[in-house]
């Protein structure tokens, strides 16, 4: 009779013991998907095998089933391991904002006695002679991120013109250090529509191209003034990156050997005017 009493307790735990293993293995779990296969709904793995599918890293076999079950050959799991490598390992957006106070005057191109205002909620722009001025806001740009290069997608803007303070052209841009400290712009793009009014405007270039070392972003406005009373407001300019899955190549100590010293790639006389660079006497 004890014999059977002490059976009976060694079972009960051998219950309990399982039973709090497999409560604390689903506990620590996410929750389950379900529709990515025909076989894997309800599986304990099913998410992670879902994950696996909506990232590229596992198709499943072409009648719809992945078999949770089966083997894992060495070359599946080649495939899989090449796959999980070309995923960046951040998907999302890098925003970066110019507040009020991230906006200065490009007085060399256009003359006259541009400035900016600086109030809590916005960049006042004005000049004192009637005319087409630019100003500009730059941001120290993420080149790279987690090991992988950026591409620069565009910025919104936003702002209020007038009648009085049109925005005549907004130029969004990448700046490359080609020409041993001037810049060149490279890929870009020019909203040349006259605006009078109060918005947000995204800018998106079309193809957008990875960032470079040494490289930086800008946006340029013109605006037009027909009175030397009014003023152009921006309340913010926004950056926009995505992620690459380019690598970036690595970086050692010391100077560069002289054939690879930058040089200029054009006169400084052939740099387009507008673009506020200072060409000396």
């Amino acid at each position: 009779m004890k014999r059977i009493q002490y059976f009976f307790l060694i079972a009960s735990l051998i219950v309990l013991v399982t039973a709090s293993v497999m409560i604390g293995r689903a506990s620590a779990l996410p929750m389950a998907a379900t529709g990515c296969f025909t076989d894997t709904n309800g599986h304990w793995a099913e998410q992670f095998i879902c994950w696996m599918k909506i990232n590229g890293i596992s198709g499943g076999y072409p009648d719809g089933t992945y078999k949770p079950a089966n083997n894992v050959t060495r070359a599946e799991l080649s495939v899989m391991l090449q796959k999980q490598v070309q995923i960046p390992p951040e998907t999302g957006d890098t925003l970066i904002s110019v507040g009020p106070t991230g906006w200065m005057p490009i007085v060399e191109a256009l003359g006259g006695n541009n400035y900016v205002l600086y109030s809590s909620n916005s960049s006042k722009m004005r000049t004192n002679v009637v005319g087409a001025k630019q100003f500009f806001a730059t941001v120290n740009a993420p080149v790279a991120m987690y090991g992988r290069l950026t591409t620069f997608k565009g910025a919104k803007l936003c702002y209020t013109a007038t009648s009085q303070a049109q925005l005549a052209v907004a130029t969004v841009m990448t700046v490359s250090n080609e020409n041993n400290g001037q810049g060149t712009p490279a890929s870009s793009i020019v909203d040349n529509v006259v605006r009078q009014n109060e918005a947000c405007n995204t800018y998106l270039i079309s193809s957008p191209v990875n960032m470079s070392f040494g490289e930086h972003v800008a946006i340029v406005l013109t605006i037009n003034f027909t009175d030397i009373a009014a003023d152009f407001k921006v309340s913010s300019v926004t950056f926009i990156f995505g992620p690459s899955t380019t690598k970036t190549t690595t970086i050692t100590a010391g100077i560069a050997s002289p054939e690879e010293a930058q040089q200029p790639i054009m006169p400084l006389s052939d740099f387009p005017e507008w673009f506020g660079l200072d060409q000396g006497d």
